[in-house]
């Protein structure tokens, strides 16, 4: 059966109170349901039987309030664990796991074993929303997938959730890959569908600055070294949440180390959408936020957006986004 959502993607920061302080100081809750339940303090949100780890590390997991499904688990980063290299590990600094939710873990585990790597076979998690199953798969690429059936009790059921006029929700996280074709089968395999909607507008493309700002920010070109986008969704998911596969030409990425850069690979990426962009941006500024660039814009056939570039504490790439009908900037097309 087709995966049922992007569910979470951890990332393993230095500071777990400060990077917890940063992502609810823009508006993301804890959910306290994912708290594991085998110590009284209940520090982590990890489930068993992550490949390498013998011991939960102290984790707190968010989302948005209207989001019925994906989180950030925010996890610290122990240091004796790697910062750079590829494939990541799951303790590496950085975004390094990412989680679909599925309604059995054990039937998409036996669907995947003739051609993927499992790392973990289905294992139990108990936790305050109640027990959940996890097993750890590898996609074409080495990034570390966990697979995670979720029987909330009803007190912690998030599917009554609607993103419907909400002020913030979780759009996208993003992928960059040099094996395009391999990486967007795999994960088409979970039901995933490219959304046409959020291809370019035609006749509305964007012109190729004389200087792109990206080399200047980030020491690498944003288009001259693609090699496609799909931006892909679940048919069912009540969400507005995507997963955008970036590709790239050979040699364009570079492995993952302690500073974030926009063409390393694995997971790059964070987009949120928003309302009233332009007076969130003026106070993240005014908050001293790191704003690495301000004013992009695209075209697409459902409509136009406007977007800017921002870090977290510890320099990781994020995205406010927000949405408008089509001719904000005067195009006919």
């Amino acid at each position: 059966m087709p995966a049922l959502a992007l569910q979470a993607i951890r990332l393993n920061v230095s500071n777990l109170e400060l990077a917890t302080q940063f992502y609810k100081s823009i508006g993301m809750v804890e959910d306290i349901g994912m708290r594991r339940t085998e110590s009284s303090s209940h520090v982590s949100v990890l489930s068993t039987g992550c490949p390498g780890e013998t011991a939960p590390a102290p984790s707190v997991s968010l989302r948005w309030p209207s989001d019925p499904h994906m989180h950030i688990n925010l996890v610290q980063y122990d240091a004796g664990a790697p910062t750079a290299g590829w494939p990541r590990k799951p303790g590496q600094f950085g975004s390094t796991v990412s989680t679909l939710l599925v309604s059995d873990v054990s039937a998409e585990v036996e669907r995947l074993r003739p051609d993927t790597p499992i790392l973990t076979e289905p294992v139990v998690t108990e936790r305050l929303l109640g027990s959940t199953r996890s097993a750890f798969v590898e996609d074409p690429d080495g990034n570390i997938v966990e697979l995670i059936e979720l029987k909330p009790g009803r007190a912690w059921d998030l599917s009554r959730c609607s993103v419907f006029g909400a002020e913030r929700t979780f759009l996208h996280f993003e992928l960059n890959t040099d094996n395009y074709k391999a990486v967007s089968e795999f994960y088409e395999g979970f039901g995933f569908a490219h959304n046409a909607m959020n291809d370019v507008r035609p006749g509305a493309e964007p012109e190729v600055p004389e200087v792109d700002p990206f080399i200047a920010i980030w020491g690498a070109p944003l288009i001259s070294q693609m090699d496609g986008v799909n931006f892909l969704r679940l048919g069912d998911d009540p969400s507005e949440m995507h997963l955008e596969i970036m590709g790239w030409k050979e040699g364009g990425l570079q492995n993952p180390t302690s500073d974030p850069v926009w063409h390393q690979r694995g997971v790059m990426r964070y987009c949120f959408k928003t309302r009233n962009l332009a007076a969130l941006l003026s106070d993240l500024e005014q908050r001293g936020v790191q704003i690495f660039l301000k004013d992009a814009q695209a075209s697409l056939n459902w409509g136009d957006s406007e977007w800017f570039f921002f870090a977290d504490p510890d320099g990781n790439i994020l995205t406010f986004e927000e949405w408008f009908p089509a001719g904000r900037w005067g195009q006919r097309q």
